[in-house]
């Protein structure tokens, strides 16, 4: 993604084993004013994979719901436009590979696939509700003939899951990002004098 658009910053904040229980008091630490927020050109909220959990992780499907709404409330709280957030549906699960690992490891079995399913589909009805955009993950993975192979362990993405993705949301931002690179293109830059300051972005 940041070979094809050199158009902007791509910042992933990403918390292993969080749920949006535990991301909702943290989006206000890592985002506290509009400030924060300058310049930003879309923001994405992923989460569902962990509150989906049967574990010690889990959060009920009502409270997801509703840490999500707060989120896009608070974010529209510092003045950042409802149009440019998205939220992404958690991924399906295969059950074939993780109880096996989980077994192995000694840990309790603890997703499914349906579960994870209702949990992409009450993302899907938060998107309505509030009128921000969804990215269904969940769905365009499920509908991949092979779409095992792209989970890794049957929960995190493996590279050809991961690229995938990727696309999919390289395809949202050429939409959403101004047609101008960052900077010259490479065949130009290397016309320039260097001895005078760089051109300006």
């Amino acid at each position: 993604m940041y070979a094809k658009f050199r158009r902007a910053d791509i910042v992933g904040r990403g918390f292993s084993g969080y749920t949006t229980r535990l991301c909702l008091p943290l989006l206000k630490v890592l985002y506290p004013n509009p400030e924060s927020l300058q310049n930003t050109a879309s923001f994405f909220i992923f989460l569902g994979a962990n509150d989906a959990s049967f574990g010690s992780q889990k959060v009920d499907l009502p409270e997801y719901k509703s840490n999500l709404c707060q989120m896009i409330s608070y974010l529209q709280s510092l003045k950042f436009e409802k149009s440019k957030i998205f939220i992404i549906t958690p991924p399906p699960v295969d059950e074939n590979k993780k109880e096996p690992e989980c077994l192995a490891l000694g840990r309790p079995f603890t997703r499914t696939f349906e579960n994870a399913k209702k949990y992409a589909e009450a993302c899907l009805e938060v998107a309505k509700e509030t009128g921000v955009a969804c990215v269904n993950i969940f769905a365009a993975i499920a509908a991949q003939e092979n779409w095992k192979d792209y989970l890794i362990d049957g929960l995190h993405f493996s590279r050809q899951g991961g690229l995938f993705c990727a696309e999919i949301l390289a395809n949202i931002l050429e939409n959403i990002l101004s047609q101008k690179m960052n900077f010259p293109d490479w065949q130009d830059a290397l016309k320039l004098d260097l001895s005078k300051p760089f051109p300006p972005q």
